[in-house]
C-alpha cells in the first residue's frame, strides 16, 4: 500500500483525522483514501489548481471542506 503523508496540515484537522481513524479502527491512510474516493475527479483537479495558485474557491459543494489548505467560500 502506498503511504500518504500530509505536510503542513492544520493540527486541528490532523487530530480530527487521527480520531476518525481510531474510531473506525482503520489507519489514517485508509481513511484518507476512502475520503478521496468519495470526491469526484474533476473536483479534485479544481481544488488542486485553486490551492496551487492561492485562489479562493466559491462552491455550494460541501465536500470541498474536507480538502486541507483550500480557501473556500461556501
Amino acid at each position: 500500500m502506498k503511504i500518504i503523508t500530509v505536510k503542513g496540515m492544520d493540527s486541528i484537522l490532523s487530530d480530527k483525522l487521527k480520531q476518525t481513524a481510531k474510531e473506525a479502527d482503520r489507519s489514517v491512510n485508509q481513511v484518507v483514501i476512502d475520503t478521496m474516493k468519495q470526491l469526484p475527479t474533476n473536483d479534485i483537479w479544481i481544488a488542486y489548481v485553486a490551492r496551487q495558485h492561492g485562489l479562493k474557491l466559491f462552491s455550494k459543494d460541501q465536500h470541498f471542506k474536507y480538502i486541507s489548505g483550500l480557501m473556500l467560500i461556501l
